[in-house]
Parts: C-alpha cells; sequence; structure tokens
C-alpha cells in the first residue's frame, strides 16, 4: 500500500464500493485470460482459457455500458507470440471495445 501511495496510485477498496456504489468501469484485459490457441504470445499461456469470440463479446458488451470510461490490454509478450496471432487478438479486443463505445454515445446523442 505504501508503494502504491508513493507512486500516486489511487486504491479502492471493495469496502468503498460497497459504500459509494460505482461511478465508472475501467476494463483491463488480460491476455493470459485467453486460451492458448488464441493467445500464445504470453508470459502464462495456458489451455482452457476464453475463446477470441468470448473475449471480444465481453469487450463489447462492456463497452456498451453506460459507467465504462477506458481499457487497457496486459501480458501480451511480441517475442513469444507465433504469427502476430495475440497480437491481432489484443488490436481486436480495442477496435471492439471503441465501436462498442461509439455506438453507444451515437445512441446516447440521438
Amino acid at each position: 500500500m505504501d508503494y502504491c501511495h508513493e507512486m500516486g496510485v489511487t486504491i479502492i477498496t471493495a469496502r468503498e464500493i460497497h459504500k459509494r456504489g460505482i461511478e465508472a468501469i475501467f476494463l483491463s484485459a488480460d491476455i493470459d485470460g485467453f486460451d492458448i490457441a488464441v493467445a500464445p504470445g504470453t508470459a502464462g499461456p495456458s489451455p482452457g482459457g476464453l475463446t477470441s469470440y468470448q473475449g471480444l463479446e465481453a469487450v463489447w458488451q462492456i463497452g456498451q455500458h453506460p459507467l465504462s470510461r477506458g481499457m487497457d490490454i496486459m501480458e501480451v509478450a511480441p517475442p513469444f507470440d507465433v504469427q502476430d496471432i495475440t497480437s491481432s487478438l489484443a488490436a481486436g479486443l480495442v477496435l471492439h471495445y471503441l465501436g462498442a463505445v461509439k455506438t453507444r454515445l451515437k445512441k446516447e446523442n440521438m
């Protein structure tokens, strides 16, 4: 905790969320959560993870939520990638999120 405070990281505990509610959603998509077949380029590839479709759909749904404010991608390791499969998935996740946000904002402004 001390290190986080020294680095200027804001920590919001589960207790605070229960008391105040959720003001915003920030999605951090961890490539390690995907199946090795769709994301071999990561430090911890494993079988049985999400399919690319499941990840793309989840990102789309989260991007559609009115409290969604941003996203990032973690754990892509290009030196371990095979034919840029993981990098392509990461780019697709970002594009799906941006498309979902654009669609949501367009609907909100109608």
